[in-house]
C-alpha cells in the first residue's frame, strides 16, 4: 500500500469500446466469466495496466492471477467510485474527460469479484454534481448497459 507507483497504458484505437457488457477479448487464465468479445480492446487495455502495476506479478496469466488480492479480501465491502460526476461536460467537451466509460469500469468489476471470491459485496456509486441528471450520467457512461 505505500508503493507509489503509476502506470500508463494506450489501447488502440483510442476509443471505449461500445459493445456491452464488455466481455474479455479472449478467455485469459483468470478469467472466471462466460462471455468473450474479440473486439473489446479495452478489457486487454485495463488488464495490461494491472500487469503493469506489478500486481500478483507472480501469477500473471494464470488461473491464480488476481491483481487486486493483496487489497480486497473475502467478506469486504468495496466501494467503486464511477466518476459519474455528471451528465454533460460543462464546457462542452468530451464527456469521457470527467466521466467513466463503462468498458474501464467492467474489468475492474471482475477483479474486484475475483478478490471477494463470492463474499463480500461490491457497491458502484458517485455523488452527482447539483446539476447532474443521475440517469442521463448511467445513459452517457454505458453503464446502464453494464
Amino acid at each position: 500500500m505505500n508503493d507509489h507507483k503509476v502506470a500508463l497504458q494506450f489501447v488502440e484505437p483510442k476509443t471505449y469500446y461500445d459493445g456491452a457488457p464488455y466481455d474479455p477479448p479472449s478467455r485469459y487464465p483468470e478469467y472466471e466469466g462466460a462471455g468473450v468479445d474479440p473486439k473489446n480492446h479495452v478489457y486487454e487495455g485495463v488488464r495490461s495496466l494491472l500487469y503493469s502495476l506489478g500486481l500478483d506479478r507472480a501469477n500473471y496469466d494464470t488461473k491464480q492471477w488476481n491483481p487486486l488480492g493483496e487489497l480486497i479480501k473475502p467478506g469486504m465491502t468495496v466501494f467503486i467510485k464511477a466518476n459519474t460526476v455528471t451528465h454533460e461536460h460543462s464546457a462542452g467537451k468530451d464527456i469521457f474527460s470527467v466521466i467513466v466509460h463503462a468498458s474501464v469500469l467492467r474489468p475492474l468489476l471482475d477483479y474486484v469479484v475475483k478478490a471477494l471470491r463470492q463474499e463480500g459485496r461490491i457497491i458502484v456509486g458517485d455523488s452527482q454534481l447539483y446539476y447532474c441528471d443521475f440517469d442521463k450520467a448511467m445513459q452517457v457512461s454505458q453503464i446502464d448497459k453494464l
